[in-house]
This record gives C-alpha cells, structure tokens and sequence, in this order.
C-alpha cells in the first residue's frame, strides 16, 4: 500500500475523533494541516492492520485469503551471474530494468511488480478447473414479514458451495429480534457414512444490514425464519449479485461525531456515479461520504477480499479499481497563521443527487464570529478558474470587491461541473475592517480506475459480479454463474537468490 498523501485512510478520522468535540475545525475537517500529519500515520497502519487481518484469517482454513498472493503459486527464472544487475542507495541488489514474459502463442509482455494489497489484473478467463453453474435466481429466500407467519423452505442441494448472505429491510421501529435457523451439510461433503453429520447455524437479527452464516454450505435441508416483524424483507442469497448496496467490510467508516464507534461502509452504483456510503442506524439510512464519476454506466460492483481494490462491472466488461478515497489537491490552502472568524465544512450535497455532484458548503462559528460584519464564498476550480459564489448558489466572474453580504454567513450549495479540486474559501471582514479566510479543498472525483478488461470472448452478457466464500469471482449471466480465473502478469524478486518469480508459467522471460 502507499503512503502517498494522495491516498486518505479510513483510519485517520478515527484518530481525529481523540481531540475534543469542542476543537471543531481540526475533528471535522479531514484536509487541515493536523490531519495532513496524521494521515501520513494513518497509512502504515492502515498496511499492517491488513497484514494483521490477513495473518488472522488464516488461523482458520475456512477465512484463508484464497485471492492473493497469487493462490500461492509461482514460476521461478534465475538470473544469470554473467547479467549485471543494479543496486539501490542502500546497497540491494535490484531487479533487471527491464522484465518480459510470453506465453506460448502469445504476445511478449512486460511484466509489472507483483503488488498482493492493489493486484492490477492483466487477463481474466473462465477457470478451466471448476465447472459454471446454472442459476437462474441467486436468491433461495425472498420474503416480507407480517409479525406472526414462520418461514420454511428447503433448497436442497446448493448451485454452488458458499455462505449464505441475508439482507434485511424494514424492521421500523420494532425493538425486538428475529431468528433465522438454518439446518444442513457444509462443504465440502462428507465422503464416508459415518462423518455425514448434519449441522444447524442460527442467526439472531434485531437490526436493517448485511448478515453472513460463519458456514459455508453444500446443502441445506431447512431454512426457518422466526418472528420476522410486519413489513420487514427479508433477502437470502447463495451468490451476493445485484445487491442493494456493496458491503466493504475491512474499511469501517468513523464520523466525527461519534468517538470510538465505527459505522458500516457501502458502495452503491448509480447510473454513471459510484458512492461510497455509510449507514449510522436504519433509521439514518445510506448517507452518502464521497461520489466518484464513472466512465459509463456500470451494473454491479464486488468489493475484493483482502486488498484495497474492486471490481465494476458495465456488463461486457470488468473494470479493476482502487477503492481509497484520493486525498484533494492544493493541501497546503488549509495552513493558518491566525484564526478566522468563521471557518467551513464541505460535504456533498444529499438533497441534489444526479450525475452533476453539488457542494454542500456550512460555515462554522469561531471565538471572533461575533466581529463579522460581512462575507463572501471565493470559488476556484480545478483549472484555476477564480468565481464569487452567490448565495442563491450561483457563480459569478470573480471580482476584487464583489460577492460581499453583510450579517453573518450562510450554507449553500453549487455544482462541481469540473473534474479535480476545488477550493472554497470563506473571506471575512469585522470591526476595524479586520479581513479573515478560511479555505476548504474539496474533490470532485473520478473513479480511481486501474485496468479494464474485456470479457466478450468469456461471457456474452454480465448481469452481476460477486466474490463467494473462497474468494473466486464469479460473473453472473442470468442464467449460469461462470467461475473467472484472474491472470496478473507479474513479477516477485528474490535478491538473495537472484530469482525472479512469475505469477505466469511463461515459456521464456527476457531481461533486459
């Protein structure tokens, strides 16, 4: 992972919460110059509390990450002694410059370092070594509560082994729980009579969200649901497709708000604009954190397990993405040599969805707020392009003496019709002609697209992407779900034993 500053961990606010609700401007302005320096700490600690993870995970065979370090295989070439290779500043034995792979038949590549936290995917073809499925419904269970009705249902034998993934909506105001029982055999199966033992997971849900049995199941003779409350849906999927909302599990989401709590974090597609969303409570609902343009009108969405990436999905394609929030550009308008008057927070604008993304700008009160006798919104946007912005929320040609208002300043909203940052300054005048500002980067942006790969020859339409219980990618036609089997072309180097490691069986490797 890098420690760029271009990237924002998710972790930084939790650390931003830890200074006083009173301390506005630093806990709920996630640009300043103190959350710049904790970012650049959040980063690393982001890395190794996903090196923590993974080490975890791996204590129990059935949450080994299966979709990284290439499945643990690679194809070792030894670099000749007669090649001379470069050294660092610290005196490591580098890489040749210049690395090469071809396949039989193939085309000669360039191969790119192998990198297990952002996996950039070069081919994706359907895995030869497990069949594609029929599934024409990815749902076993679909039902709507009335308070007093019990559900029964029995699936038999699944399409494809996995966990079973239950979405629930509408529980209201009820303040009580309902149980999900479910009742058969795990995977893999049982061979010998004497081991086929059934088994019997039981889950027990008092809120709207995501549920996931800890099984992953072969069969499943009885799925019984219990005291589901009136109006409330019920949704059980064997394969996560064309979800309400994509979970990110390992990217919990904090508000500054709230000290010590962490929220659930989604991804949700809408039209040609990607969310990144957080849910507080049922009530609350999806509250939107951040939007990214896409490039087209994307279908469905699959978090990858394990690394900071996902994959979308336009239905003949897969576009490979990172998934961290960019950091805004121009960091360096937030420093301050004195405190303003008022200073600002920026988020988007829930109450104008759309393509077209809206500022929300809210000015907040500081000690000398009382001295104010007029203000003004200074918009610059990504081209240098200088605005006056109006409270009706319009944008007028920058002038030296216009856009002033007297009495104390007020919220508004405007678009961003420009990809890149914007900077949103609010310019202050008190007693004495006293002049303060108080600057805010915020950023329009793009999806973070990595790679997109074309799945024409593969499968002729997609209508949904999901991950299962071992961390293969799946694309689902509609019909049939086809297993996918991800290619990097890459490389590991060993310095030790001067050895290049490929995540491809290539028939020769080129060093140059």
């Amino acid at each position: 992972m890098s420690t760029s500053p271009t990237i924002y961990s998710h972790l930084t606010q939790v650390a931003l919460n830890y200074y006083p609700d009173t301390d506005i401007r630093v806990r709920e302005n996630p640009v300043t110059i103190v959350a710049q320096l904790l970012n650049s700490i959040a980063n690393p600690m982001e890395l190794q509390n996903m090196q923590i993870q993974r080490e975890l995970r791996a204590l129990n065979l059935s949450d080994v990450p299966m979709n990284i370090d290439n499945s643990g295989v690679y194809y070792g070439a030894l670099v000749p002694l007669s090649f001379s290779l470069p050294y660092d500043a610290q005196g490591n034995l580098l890489p040749p410059t210049t690395i090469k792979g071809q396949i039989v038949g193939g085309p000669l590549v360039t191969l790119a370092v192998y990198d297990d936290t952002l996996p950039v995917p070069t081919r994706i073809y359907q895995d030869p070594d497990i069949p594609a499925v029929a599934l024409s419904n990815p749902q076993l269970i679909n039902v709507t509560g009335d308070g007093v009705t019990p559900f029964n249902l029995s699936p038999g034998v699944l399409p494809l082994p996995n966990s079973i993934l239950f979405t629930v909506k509408g529980m209201g105001s009820v303040t009580t729980a309902f149980s999900i029982s479910i009742t058969g055999y795990l995977n893999p199966p049982a061979v010998w009579p004497q081991d086929i033992n059934s088994r019997n997971e039981v889950l027990v849900i008092s809120d709207d969200g995501f549920y996931q049995t800890d099984s992953v199941w072969y069969s499943i003779s009885s799925i019984s649901v219990t005291g589901l409350p009136a109006g409330c849906q019920l949704v059980g999927y064997v394969l996560g497709v064309q979800l309400p909302a994509e979970q990110d599990i390992d990217r919990p989401f904090t508000h500054f708000a709230y000290r010590g709590i962490t929220f659930p974090r989604f991804w949700q597609l809408d039209d040609v604009t990607l969310k990144e969303v957080y849910q507080r409570n049922r009530f609350a609902g999806y509250e939107t954190y951040q939007t990214y343009l896409l490039t087209s009108t994307m279908i469905d969405c699959a978090v990858e397990p394990n690394t900071n990436g996902m994959f979308l999905t336009d239905g003949a394609n897969l576009i490979y993405a990172d998934r961290r929030t960019p950091m805004p550009a121009n960091l360096l308008e937030t420093g301050h040599t004195s405190e303003p008057a008022y200073t600002t927070n920026v988020w988007y604008d829930y109450n104008k969805p759309g393509d077209t993304k809206y500022a929300y700008i809210s000015p907040i009160a500081m000690a000398q707020a009382s001295t104010v006798t007029q203000w003004r919104y200074i918009i610059e946007d990504p081209n240098g392009v200088l605005y006056v912005l109006l409270p009706s929320g319009i944008l007028q040609q920058y002038s030296g003496t216009g856009g002033w208002n007297y009495g104390y300043p007020t919220p508004v909203a405007f678009p961003l019709t420009v990809i890149g940052t914007w900077l949103i300054s609010l310019e202050t005048l008190g007693t004495n002609n006293v002049k303060t500002a108080d600057t805010f980067p915020f950023g329009n942006f793009t999806a973070q697209i990595k790679t997109i790969v074309s799945l024409a020859s593969v499968v002729p339409s997609i209508q949904g992407i999901a991950f299962d219980a071992y961390d293969k990618l799946w694309a689902w036609t509609g019909q049939f779900a086809i297993p996918l089997k991800i290619s990097y072309d890459a490389y590991v180097w060993d310095p030790s034993t001067r050895t290049i490691y490929t995540t491809d069986n290539y028939s020769s490797v080129i060093i140059s």
